[in-house]
């Protein structure tokens, strides 16, 4: 993929939009902007546009003190990984009418068990907090 062009964002969760830079990593979970909309917490931090060419990289983890059996993380990961793809228009458009690149951490904080639904509204909610907290730095 050319590195100019920005491709057009669908449905799908591809691998470029996928957070996978150990630099970003340490950066994110060291500087990153937190927002928690319970059951998930969101790590957020802006990127320059050499950095990336889609607007947001994003990772997905579940605790694995919360969650000890490998098929329970990877089930809550499936679960957010829906979740973000059906709601990241939101994200997307604010992003490009801003002109910004985040790199996006979703961390799923609960012992309790969730459905998808549900869990639809909380990464909505974070989206739009994060959306929130963009406008109110971009404003200082």
């Amino acid at each position: 993929m050319k590195a100019n062009r920005i491709p057009i964002p669908g449905a799908g969760f591809k691998k470029y939009e996928r957070l996978k830079s150990k630099k970003l990593l340490s950066l994110l979970f060291s500087e990153g902007i937190v927002v928690c909309n319970y059951p998930v917490k969101v790590l957020f931090i802006p990127l320059s546009e050499d950095r990336s060419d889609f607007p947001a990289k994003v990772l997905l983890s579940v605790s694995k003190r919360l969650h000890p059996k490998a098929h329970v993380r990877n089930k809550y990961k499936r679960l957010m990984r829906e979740a973000y793809r059906q709601e990241k228009t939101i994200l997307i458009d604010a992003l490009l009418k801003q002109n910004k690149r985040i790199a996006l951490g979703f961390i799923y904080r609960s012992k309790q068990a969730v459905n998808i639904l549900d869990l639809r509204l909380h990464i909505q909610g974070a989206l739009l907090k994060v959306i929130e907290t963009l406008k109110e730095k971009n404003e200082e």
